[in-house]
């Protein structure tokens, strides 16, 4: 069925038609009757409306721009559409009112975030111009609806008349994608770098591209009207294998917060040309392939190297002009490539090349509005370099060693990233998903091998026999990696044991290797650090030696060597003439004589628990806790503690005591932290807890 003009009964009949749907819509459409109403109030003067002779630049939000391409069959066809984006556009295109506020509309169902592009037939707006300046459908008008109901007769032509909804369409095209990249491109690095960055590679893609629209709508004098299409997503679903090679030669010189990119080619995929009803549209695809680089660097330094890599799966991703959702199942693997290794660096340069292939669809031009998801391959490189003796003592013999390291470490890592760019916005890209990142390999570049990776050993030169050596463990400050760290420490007696832990502050946290000696003499003992939880392989080169000295000497008393702290300490008289300070628990003097210079309590008022600690400089091995308490006033109810690093632990529990001095046998324990926590003074005093002196052994 075809619309057809009317003739003068036709619309005399159609004006007594039109006044009874009237009154109908008033009752059931209120708001949809107040909007009809605005669009039949005819314009005043020339009934044609003028088409602007130069369309807008952009900075409105909108454009009017001509397009053209040429389908599969070669047939050429060219469309004038209006580009129109977001709320800016909506406001100031030189639409009819009408068309204007159903775009209003669509835009308040918009997501967050999500930016709305519509692209409007020229033609049909101004053919829509024109009816409402002469009050009637012009002929053009009516053979662009009927053009309407020949592309969608399921509609049906009542469904579009004074009752029907003349809704809009969503309209979803696909297309086969298949595609083999070979690509070789090398390029010139700038902006602080110099030398060459070149990719090579080779792929395969087999997917399945989908563009979604949607057919807008709207009602002229009961005419149902066809007038553009939204931009609604890019769907991206099949299987990609990459192959590439990327080889890095040069010097760089500062970090750049972003990457250095370059696009190889962009080569076509096709695209679908059809028709909407009288609106020819034109969705395309392509396939962007691009390769850069990404480096974090605070010094000058030459790096040359070669890494390849391929993956291998299938993802099917979903991309509108403000985000993207999917998933995928890509594998990796390293590809064996001679890797010209060359470098020279005091400090740390990390590069991290990558190859892009993208899957990019679009509507009429790229310039309208695209979306596109990528699969992309990173080689992560690692360059460190160090020379100098500010990289600490690690045979703890009072003087910082001379040492030089020049290292690097290669890793492998994919990732999914997006785009999407609309006429008006700036283009946007994001990281969907980026992969953990695998080891590839770890070199020394140095040809003796770099000193700086032997280990440090902190702890006692001298200890006595059959008493347990508790020693500290970490790789040197200027270590510059924070994986677990693999050692062994042979004893010197015959035997060894493996310790694992973190490498260095701020993650660190102190690894003990300890050893009870059963004979005296000089005993030498090596630590060599083995790998680290990544993957690096130090080889059995990176060891430090320590003479220990195992002698027949008594125990040895450590509290004088600790800070005393507490957590609250009494003062009597005026300032701190006679206080009872902690510093008097480690003085040597043993006494439980009554009073503040030989002893020390917590502040009057205080609530228990109160404590006391001793600290030390390292870590020490503790089997034995003396207390001395004073002449009338023990300590009643009280904890012995030692710290871990991270918690404090109880060694003894004491309750009721009634002894001035105790002696105190703990399991032995290695720590740099020891505190008594009183939970309850003596009986006569119990908001108080006193001690003379502390000794450990």
């Amino acid at each position: 069925m075809e619309f057809s003009r009317p003739t003068r009964s036709d619309r005399r009949r159609d004006a007594f038609v039109r006044s009874v749907c009237a009154f109908a819509i008033t009752l059931f459409f209120v708001f949809s009757a107040q909007a009809q109403t605005k669009a039949l109030i005819p314009v005043p003067g020339d009934p044609e409306v003028p088409v602007p002779e130069e369309p807008g630049d952009g900075d409105g939000g909108w454009n009017r721009t001509p397009y053209s391409w040429t389908d599969e069959a070669g047939r050429k066809t060219t469309a004038e559409i209006y580009q129109i984006e977001g709320a800016k556009g909506v406001a100031f295109a030189p639409i009819p009112e009408l068309i204007r506020e159903e775009l209003i509309d669509e835009l308040a169902l918009t997501e967050n975030g999500e930016t709305a592009t519509f692209a409007l037939s020229a033609p049909i707006i101004d053919e829509i111009q024109r009816s409402l300046a002469i009050g009637q459908p012009t002929d053009a008008l009516i053979a662009f609806a009927n053009q309407d109901t020949e592309a969608f007769p399921a509609d049906g032509v009542l469904a579009r008349g004074p009752f029907g909804s003349c809704s809009d369409s969503e309209v979803t095209k696909n297309k086969r994608l298949q595609y083999t990249p070979n690509f070789s491109r090398t390029e010139n690095l700038g902006s602080g770098f110099s030398g060459t960055l070149k990719a090579e590679g080779a792929g395969n893609l087999d997917a399945n591209g989908e563009v979604k629209l949607r057919l807008k709508r709207t009602k002229v004098f009961w005419v149902c009207i066809p007038y553009g299409v939204r931009f609604q997503h890019v769907r991206a679903v099949g299987n990609v294998t990459l192959a590439s090679t990327i080889t890095l030669n040069g010097s760089i010189s500062y970090a750049n917060p972003n990457p250095i990119e370059y696009e190889i080619a962009k080569p076509s995929l096709g695209g679908v040309a059809f028709a909407l009803g009288p609106i020819p549209v034109y969705i395309g695809f392509n396939l962007p392939i691009t390769f850069g680089i990404e480096i974090q660097a605070s010094v000058t330094g030459q790096l040359q190297y070669r890494g390849g890599q391929s993956l291998t799966g299938s993802f099917d991703y979903l991309c509108t002009s403000s985000n993207c959702t999917g998933y995928n199942n890509l594998q990796s693997s390293i590809q064996s490539v001679d890797n010209p290794f060359g470098a020279g660096v005091s400090g740390r340069i990390r590069p991290s090349l990558y190859a892009d292939v993208g899957v990019r669809g679009f509507l009429y031009n790229e310039v309208v509005a695209y979306a596109q998801v990528g699969v992309r391959g990173y080689l992560h490189g690692d360059l460190w370099g160090y020379y100098g003796n500010t990289c600490g003592d690690a045979d703890q013999n009072g003087n910082y060693e001379t040492v030089s390291a020049l290292t690097f470490g290669l890793d492998w890592q994919i990732a999914i990233t997006a785009k999407a760019d609309t006429f008006l916005t700036s283009e946007w890209r994001k990281t969907l998903w980026k992969s953990d990142q695998w080891y590839i390999g770890f070199w020394d570049l140095t040809a003796s091998g770099s000193s700086a990776l032997t280990p440090m050993i902190d702890g006692p030169a001298s200890v006595g026999v059959n008493t347990a050596a508790s020693y500290k463990i970490r790789m040197r400050p200027c270590w510059p990696y924070g994986d677990n760290i693999d050692y062994t420490m042979n004893w010197g007696d015959g035997t060894t044991t493996n310790h694992t832990g973190s490498p260095a502050p701020p993650s660190w946290q102190p690894v003990f290797a300890s050893r009870v000696w059963n004979s005296t003499g000089a005993k030498t003992i090596q630590l060599t650090a083995l790998r680290d939880s990544h993957g690096r392989q130090f080889g059995s080169s990176r060891t430090t030696a320590r003479q220990i000295l195992v002698t027949n000497a008594p125990p040895m008393n450590i509290a004088p060597q600790a800070l005393a702290v507490a957590s609250s300490t009494f003062c009597s008289g005026a300032g701190t003439v006679h206080c009872y300070s902690p510093g008097r628990v480690n003085d040597g003097n043993t006494s439980t004589t009554l009073g503040g210079f030989t002893s020390w309590t917590n502040n009057n008022g205080a609530a228990m628990p109160q404590w006391l600690e001793l600290q030390w400089g390292q870590v020490m091995n503790i089997s034995r806790v003396d207390l001395y308490t004073t002449e009338g006033y023990p300590i009643k109810d009280y904890d012995i503690e030692s710290w871990t690093g991270t918690a404090w632990v109880k060694a003894a529990l004491i309750r009721n005591n009634t002894a001035l001095s105790r002696s105190h046998a703990i399991a032995p324990v290695q720590t740099f932290r020891l505190r008594i926590l009183a939970l309850s003074g003596p009986t006569n005093q119990t908001g108080y807890a006193r001690i003379n002196e502390l000794e450990v052994y």
